[in-house]
């Protein structure tokens, strides 16, 4: 006797009105539809005939134990607004980003957060190569930072898309940096401790 998969997904977790966590017979998966989690209930079912704009699983096996774990001990608000950020950056990129991102940038956005919620400083020394490198990511991170002010409710400081920047672009790089902002990084680190050691002043 042959089994068909299942016509639905059950609720697991609802993120927000537009970020839901379901599973099937596959696995559990990520929807993300405008008003998709509005008033669903764990154990509730989505039928897969419902239109969605994406649906994510993670492929790889520690990927998705990491994932598993920011979910279960994460912040729902900010893994549902990340979410919908790394949606938005796949649209204003045409392609589809490293899955490491649904974690590292995630990750990064709510240590930032709980940071500048502790009125702590964020300072970035390498905003400028950041600029010339990376224009088009530096300008989505700024829409990034302006979804983050609006849903937070906090400031993002300018040097913060710089580090929302790298992780872009890692991202669109298979989850590694390029040589070029290696090599930049490792230079001006050079260059600051001969500066500090000689007393030097920029």
């Amino acid at each position: 006797m042959s089994s068909c998969k299942a016509e639905y997904w059950e609720v697991i977790k609802g993120f927000n009105n537009n970020i839901l966590l379901v599973k099937d017979d596959e696995g559990e998966k990520i929807l993300l539809a405008k008003g998709i989690g509005f008033g669903k209930n764990p154990g509730e079912k989505v039928e897969k005939t419902v239109k969605v704009d994406k649906v994510f699983a993670m492929e790889n096996i520690q990927n998705k134990k990491n994932f598993k774990d920011l979910i279960n001990h994460g912040n729902e608000k900010i893994i549902g607004m990340c979410e919908e950020v790394i949606y938005m950056i796949e649209q204003e990129l045409g392609e589809e980003l490293d899955e490491k991102i649904h974690i590292s940038l995630t990750d990064h956005v709510s240590f930032a957060i709980r940071r500048i919620q502790n009125g702590e400083e964020i300072q970035n020394p390498f905003i400028v190569e950041t600029e010339t490198l990376y224009k088009q990511e530096i300008e989505i991170a700024q829409k990034v930072a302006h979804i983050i002010e609006d849903t937070m409710g906090i400031e993002i400081p300018y040097g913060e898309c710089g580090f929302i920047a790298l992780h872009i672009h890692s991202a669109r790089n298979k989850g590694r940096l390029s040589n070029t902002v290696k090599f930049t990084y490792v230079t001006n680190s050079i260059i600051e401790f001969i500066e500090d050691e000689l007393d030097i002043c920029r």
